[in-house]
């Protein structure tokens, strides 16, 4: 009996792809990454050989990957409705879910309902401080006209 093979094309054509190569591919079909890099690359400094370095498309896609990290948090952190639907463990609802059992517990208590609001705030204060460079040059970016 003679073994059947494959070659390489049908191989790599019947591959799995991963997650991260599929996101990848979905972000050079919304930004032209290899455009913007050949517009930067005569500016920015060269790496060996005269090629341009590896760092100008990180570069490039760190707002948009900022951006993205943050408003995806912000939905997941703030989420009230798809808990109160799906959950019914009372240890695994989420922090909005337990701001409101705790404002309808504490009835006219309205001090220590506003302490419990800023201590759920805080974690998407800290987020947007530390990605603020990032998320503003992302919405920039977006806003340009050629």
């Amino acid at each position: 009996m003679k073994q059947e093979t494959i070659s390489d094309v049908e191989y790599s054509a019947r591959k799995r792809k991963t997650k991260r190569e599929e996101f990848l591919e979905i972000m050079d079909e919304i930004i032209p990454w290899e455009e913007w890099v050949a517009y930067i690359a005569p500016y920015y400094p060269s790496g060996k050989r005269g090629r341009p370095p590896k760092g100008i498309e990180k570069m490039l896609r760190m707002p948009a990957l900022a951006t993205v990290a943050i408003f995806s948090f912000m939905f997941t952190w703030n989420d009230f409705m798809g808990p109160l639907l799906y959950i019914n463990d009372k240890m695994a609802y989420t922090l909005s879910y337990g701001l409101r059992t705790f404002q309808l517990q504490s009835d006219s208590k309205w001090h220590l309902t506003m302490a419990a609001s800023v201590v759920v705030a805080i974690p998407s204060l800290v987020l947007f401080f530390c990605c603020q460079k990032y998320f503003i040059e992302g919405i920039a970016l977006t806003g340009l006209k050629e």
